[in-house]
């Protein structure tokens, strides 16, 4: 199975659903739809094991998170090393070292593990119900929080498990954020608000599969459908907790879609595939390259979702999963008939 690193994919963003279906009258009704959301604190039993020389700490952690301490956590943490070798002593010395020790300590404030019902927690268990409404036969993951000394922010493997790295999410003033790795545009989703955002995200990226091609339109649309999808699921969370664009951004992006889809097309940028020309349109930056010093990097993914939007209004007979299934981005983009909107 493979595993999907979200890390810096901050930017993937999107519209509130009272944006994209027009009324939040329009939300299903989930009475009756009830899941069951399992989430583990693998930093709390990390820290346990640590202090427990009664036990093996591993082979707990081992029993306890059979495919995540081996295959995701060790892999990241102690990189071409003996893991299958890991014993309690290692873990007692590795939790124990001052700089993981620290971030630990951290977590632990900021995500007390007394407190269960977080609002973090609340919120990915209804946007599960979401899905398990638009996407009845897909299982509800297990969800893994963990901390890997700023590695991994996120990821899938396959559909039963989803992590979401809790130190990726201690505030943008955290002063352990080094900013030539998580420079200001980036620290500024690094916070508690979007800790169900990028565990939603994971599991959409592994729902929706791999790109269908390098053209900025396969891309675009491809990372379209998950913002498109992502709103569906989280209707009840705030905009701005799940867009990776300031207000001021949105609201620039908002008023100037015209002149997007213009420039992309003036500039050929829809068949373009060299990441030079693409990159900071459908991935993470502070800026696009070309375009008003107002404009936001990642603003075509911002575009596609506007498309897939657009889409779905005219095919209303398909289910979600259906829209999923459609990848050929060009057939896509005819079949939504897409018609930028004016300034507001």
């Amino acid at each position: 199975m493979r595993v999907f690193c979200l890390w810096l994919s901050l930017l993937i963003s999107l519209f509130h659903v009272a944006s994209c279906t027009g009324d939040e009258e329009h939300l299903p009704d989930l009475t009756g739809i009830d899941v069951e959301l399992v989430v583990d604190r693998f930093e709390v039993d990390l820290q346990r094991a640590s202090l427990d020389s009664t036990r093996n700490g591993a082979a707990l952690l081992r029993e306890a998170y059979p495919v995540f301490f081996d295959s995701i956590w060790l892999e990241l943490m102690v990189p071409g090393g003996n893991r299958s070798a890991f014993d309690s002593a290692l873990v007692r010395a590795f939790a124990t070292q001052p700089p993981l020790r620290r971030v630990l300590d951290t977590v632990l404030q900021h995500y007390p593990a007394t407190s269960p019902n977080a609002a973090w927690h609340a919120d990915l268990e209804q946007a599960f119900r979401y899905a398990k409404h638009y996407f009845p036969d897909e299982p509800t993951p297990r969800v893994v929080t963990y901390v890997s000394e700023f590695a991994l922010g996120g990821f899938s493997f396959g559909d039963s498990l989803v992590g979401i790295g809790l130190d990726f999410f201690l505030g943008q003033d955290f002063p352990g954020y080094d900013p030539n790795v998580f420079p200001r545009y980036i620290q500024r989703t690094m916070n508690a608000e979007h800790v169900a955002s990028r565990g939603v995200e994971a599991w959409l990226t592994n729902l929706v599969g791999e790109e269908p091609g390098q053209r900025m339109l396969d891309r675009m649309l491809h990372n379209g459908k998950v913002l498109y999808l992502k709103a569906r699921l989280l209707p009840h969370v705030a905009d701005t907790a799940v867009l990776g664009f300031g207000e001021s951004q949105l609201n620039w992006l908002r008023d100037n879609e015209v002149q997007l889809w213009t420039h992309y097309l003036d500039e050929e940028l829809l068949y373009e595939t060299k990441g030079s020309r693409i990159g900071k349109l459908v991935g993470p930056s502070p800026n696009a390259p070309g375009m008003p010093p107002e404009a936001p990097g990642g603003n075509a993914n911002w575009v596609g979702m506007r498309i897939i939007e657009q889409y779905v209004e005219r095919h209303p007979q398909l289910s979600l999963k259906q829209v999923i299934q459609q990848r050929d981005a060009q057939e896509l983009l005819a079949q939504s008939k897409y018609k930028p909107r004016g300034k507001r």
